[in-house]
């Protein structure tokens, strides 16, 4: 008798974070948090916070692709 199939697993809130960033742009927590579906705001931070420290990405003071607003966003850097 073989076992259940393996089911594919649900992407990680870290693996979610990462991709929006990258296809979004420059977005502000309040959105990432949207996009995702993570119930608080403040359960963002510790994500986009450690996606920072990669040479990957950068977080800084800049308008926000989605709400236009000028303020910390997350955003991918572009390696030419």
């Amino acid at each position: 008798m073989r076992g259940a199939p393996m089911r594919a697993r649900k992407p990680s809130a870290a693996q979610l974070i990462n991709a929006y960033v990258t296809s979004e742009g420059p977005v502000c927590d309040k959105f990432v948090q949207k996009a995702v579906g993570l119930a608080q705001p403040n359960q963002v931070s510790p994500f986009v916070t450690a996606l920072a420290t990669t040479s990957e990405f950068a977080r800084e003071h800049g308008k926000c692709q989605v709400c236009s607003a000028t303020k910390v966003v997350t955003r991918a850097i572009t390696l030419l």
